[in-house]
């Protein structure tokens, strides 16, 4: 078919996307009574243009995303690449209004703040929050509950029976996502502003 069809330039649609106001990337009415959720973030580049003399110090963002067991990406963030991993679960919590059967996320949100963060949206006392511990980790008198049961429990059957007998290794589920994303949008953020990127993000989700 020979149909020529005017197609706004990206910059015309990232100006523009910031004032669209919130965009759910998935109606949650569709997803399961209760979810089992996958944290994870990643890195995505700033483009800064097709320039002759590319900059050396190139921008980037991070991407931080709740992933259900389905592979949906249920809240998203984007911060600046000084933002630590688990300071934006209380953010990506507050966006889901389905209880959590299960969350996972890797060792660097380790720590008591995101264990009390994920106990206040869990379903019931037999839902589970499982963060593989980091090496120094000790439990204390002060220790979430859960994450003293996973210090204690890794440290009796080691880090491979342990990740097997914890069901961890589900959480490539939250990397596949991430990989997809990446293959359909490109590594890089087509915007300079953290607010439009983030546009940009909810957008190609």
């Amino acid at each position: 078919m020979s149909i020529d069809l005017e197609v706004p330039h990206h910059t015309t649609l990232s100006r523009r996307s910031k004032n669209l106001g919130n965009i759910e990337i998935i109606k949650q009415d569709s997803l399961n009574s209760s979810l089992d959720i996958f944290i994870d973030s990643t890195g995505v580049g700033i483009h800064n243009g097709n320039k002759k003399k590319p900059t050396k110090n190139k921008s980037w963002r991070k991407f931080h995303a709740a992933v259900d067991g389905k592979g949906n990406i249920v809240a998203s963030e984007i911060s600046s690449n000084r933002a630590t991993d688990s300071s934006k679960v209380a953010k990506l919590m507050r966006k889901i209004r389905k209880p959590i059967k299960s969350a996972m996320a890797d060792s660097a949100y380790d720590n008591n703040r995101v264990y009390n963060t994920l106990d206040k949206y869990l379903k019931n006392k037999s839902s589970k929050i499982i963060i593989p511990p980091k090496k120094n980790a000790t439990a204390s008198n002060r220790s979430h509950p859960q994450r003293g049961g996973s210090i204690r429990s890794r440290k009796r059957y080691g880090k491979p029976p342990w990740i097997i007998k914890s069901k961890y290794n589900l959480r490539n589920r939250a990397g596949n996502t991430f990989l997809r994303y990446k293959r359909i949008l490109g590594p890089s953020s087509k915007c300079s502003l953290v607010a439009r990127a983030a546009r940009r993000t909810a957008d190609g989700l």
